[in-house]
């Protein structure tokens, strides 16, 4: 019944908006509630976007430089981080840390059973390698349906911040751009999500001061970087890595291969012109790491206009 209502909702714009909004609305008061009981629990304080922007404020007189660099896990990653210099501040997330880059700022979000491996696998890159470089380390996507608060209380628990976050959603690519406008939408609370990881770094980039965002190793599929054959694992780093037939995360792609978030009429590839629209209208420059890059078919290249 509920889906049926969803479904002829979703079909004209002035009901989609406000489906939209109504969820926005739940996703806040549902994560409110969750990140109570936690911090009730467990005493684990969750940090709103504000919050954030203050422990960065503070790394940022020590690295006061206006560049921000999101680090995905594309095959391009390989050639382009190398222009990534000490004085700017880096964000990553998940297995982005296998590349052998530091880190400013991090992101993970895997704790259960049912995703078990990845979940002890992303706990030991913490533990072993990012947790060495950088402080702010955060638990995103508690609220998500593959995570377990049992299991994130007794092996997480206080070996990382928890920010306070809520997804987006779009329904019917007619009407992105509304899912777009909710997401994009300033707020001092919460860490607004949507599609892809990537997405939401451009916007927290922007939500934290930033200028200059730079994308590497965003590039809508083929191979991960860990996977290609002139990735150099100087450290050995590909330890960190899960099986790649035991989950369903990080199965192994193949050059010609379109990652999930870019298959659909609503995803990143679709989403990220009018992103990049609003961050200039905003004073923020969006930029693809390189030209080899699919994404600099939609952002200008980096090096090119420096």
């Amino acid at each position: 019944m509920m889906n049926m209502f969803r479904n002829f909702m979703v079909r004209f714009s002035n009901t989609n908006k406000w489906l939209l909004n109504y969820q926005t609305r739940k996703q806040k008061e549902r994560q409110l509630r969750l990140s109570g009981i936690l911090e009730n629990e467990l005493g684990i304080e969750f940090y709103t976007v504000e919050g954030l922007k203050e422990l960065v404020n503070n790394l940022r007189t020590i690295k006061p430089s206006s560049r921000c660099h999101v680090i995905g896990s594309g095959w391009s990653l390989n050639e382009t981080s190398k222009f990534i210099s000490d004085d700017d501040f880096v964000i990553g997330f998940n297995q982005a840390a296998i590349s052998g880059i530091r880190f400013d700022l991090y992101f993970v979000e895997f704790g259960s059973q049912q995703e078990l491996e990845i979940s002890e696998k992303q706990f030991k890159l913490i533990k072993e390698v990012v947790s060495e470089q950088t402080d702010l380390i955060f638990f995103k996507n508690v609220w998500a349906r593959r995570n377990n608060l049992d299991y994130i209380r007794k092996n997480w628990a206080n070996h990382v911040h928890y920010i306070q976050d809520i997804p987006t959603n779009c329904y019917n690519p007619r009407f992105l751009r509304q899912s777009l406008d909710i997401f994009l939408k300033d707020d001092p609370i919460f860490m607004r999500q949507y599609s892809s990881t990537a997405l939401t770094m451009i916007k927290l980039g922007k939500d934290l001061g930033f200028k200059k965002i730079i994308l590497h190793g965003v590039d809508f599929g083929g191979e991960y970087f860990f996977d290609t054959t002139d990735f150099e694992d100087e450290n050995n780093l590909r330890k960190y890595l899960p099986s790649r037939k035991s989950n369903n995360i990080y199965i192994k792609s193949g050059k010609q291969d379109i990652h999930s978030t870019s298959k659909d009429l609503f995803g990143l590839k679709y989403s990220l012109p009018y992103v990049n629209e609003y961050m200039v209208a905003k004073d923020v420059n969006l930029y693809a790491a390189t030209s080899n890059s699919p994404l600099s078919k939609i952002l200008p290249v980096y090096q090119e206009y420096e």
